[in-house]
C-alpha cells in the first residue's frame, strides 16, 4: 500500500487583488477534496480578509485534516522538507521551499513578479487548474525537476559580500553610540 502524501497549505487572503476574497480560498479548498492526502492547513496572516479564510479552513476539518493556527519555525520548515507540495500563496513557496526542493503550487496573483525557483508550478484562483498544479506537483517527473532547483536569491556569494562592506566600514564613536532624537 502506497504511504498518504502530506500537502501543506498555507493561503493569504489578498485584498487587493480582483478577484474577490470568497472566491480566492474557495477553489483551492475544493480541489484539495480530490487526493487521498493528510493535509496541514495553517491560519493565514492577519490581512483584511484572514477571517473569512479561518472560518473557511475551519469548516474544513473532516478525517485527513489538520489545522494549526501557527507553528513554531523549526517544526514549521521539518514540514516544508517533507511534505510533498507546498500549495497556497505563501512566500514560504518562493524562498523557503527552493532551499528544500520541495514542490509548490503557487496560487493566485500575491507572489506575481518575484523570482522563483523551477520547483514552483503557477495556478489561478480555479478549482480543476489548482488540481491539474497538484497532479503535476505529486509526479515523479516533477519531483525530479523540483530536485534541480536552484534558489533564485541565492547566489552563492552573499558572505563575501557581507565581508566586503565590513571591511569598508567604519567603527567609531558615530556607529557605536545609539543617538535617540526626540
Amino acid at each position: 500500500q502506497e504511504e498518504k502524501k502530506w500537502l501543506l497549505v498555507i493561503q493569504h487572503p489578498t485584498p487587493l487583488d480582483p478577484i474577490p476574497l470568497k472566491k480566492q480560498l474557495a477553489p483551492t479548498l475544493r480541489a484539495l477534496q480530490a487526493f487521498d492526502a493528510e493535509v496541514i492547513a495553517i491560519y493565514p496572516n492577519s490581512d483584511t480578509g484572514s477571517s473569512q479564510f479561518i472560518h473557511a479552513i475551519e469548516r474544513l476539518r473532516i478525517s485527513g485534516v489538520h489545522v494549526y493556527r501557527s507553528l513554531p519555525r523549526p517544526t514549521f520548515m521539518a514540514l516544508l522538507k517533507h511534505a510533498q507540495v507546498l500549495i497556497g500563496n505563501s512566500s514560504a513557496g518562493i524562498l523557503e521551499a527552493g532551499y528544500f526542493k520541495t514542490p509548490v503550487v503557487d496560487i493566485g496573483g500575491r507572489q506575481k513578479g518575484r523570482g522563483r525557483g523551477v520547483n514552483v508550478l503557477h495556478a489561478p484562483y480555479d478549482e480543476y487548474k489548482i488540481r491539474a498544479a497538484i497532479r503535476r506537483a505529486l509526479s515523479p517527473a516533477f519531483a525530479r525537476i523540483a530536485e534541480k532547483t536552484h534558489h533564485p536569491y541565492d547566489r552563492g556569494n552573499a558572505s563575501k559580500k557581507i565581508v566586503r562592506v565590513l571591511e569598508r566600514l567604519k567603527v567609531d564613536e558615530k556607529l557605536l553610540r545609539k543617538e535617540i532624537r526626540v
